[in-house]
């Protein structure tokens, strides 16, 4: 026995037909696949409507939290840069020595001298002293360079 049904013939066997090939067959086919899939979710909506609800609330709260984040770090950062900006115009400050010089090796001060030239010139307020040093904070084996600052008003 080859478990052939008796009353079929072997030869009567008949492969089933191969889809369409070809742009229009697939993009009908992907439409038909596309269109399911939207009815089957639009006919899930629908059967949970207060789920639905929910998560359109949700979304909604969440989107509106982000742009009143974002909106409210700009404000502030636009008013930040106002005053920022009010306060240093018309400022310069002046440096004694190198940004390259190496941690620990202090810069030759300001002489008194040279700070009453600084007053006389014109349009000049006020002199500010400030006085910054840079030193290496070292903790186990980690090392940083850290500035330090003693101005005085």
């Amino acid at each position: 026995d080859t478990g052939w049904p008796s009353h079929m013939s072997r030869h009567a066997f008949v492969p089933p037909p191969q889809p369409r090939s070809g742009w229009w067959a697939n993009w009908r086919r992907r439409f038909a696949q596309s269109s399911e899939s939207v009815l089957m979710a639009l006919g899930s909506l629908q059967a949970h409507r207060l789920r639905t609800a929910l998560s359109m609330l949700g979304i909604s709260i969440g989107i509106a939290a982000v742009v009143s984040i974002v909106a409210t770090g700009d404000a502030m950062r636009a008013s930040l840069d106002n005053t920022l900006r009010g306060l240093l115009s018309k400022r310069l400050t002046v440096n004694v020595g190198s940004p390259n010089l190496k941690p620990g090796i202090a810069a030759k001060m300001f002489q008194d001298a040279d700070v009453l030239a600084l007053q006389k010139l014109e349009g000049v307020k006020g002199i500010r002293p400030n006085l910054e040093t840079m030193q290496t904070a070292r903790y186990c084996v980690f090392r940083s360079n850290v500035t330090s600052d003693s101005g005085r008003t």
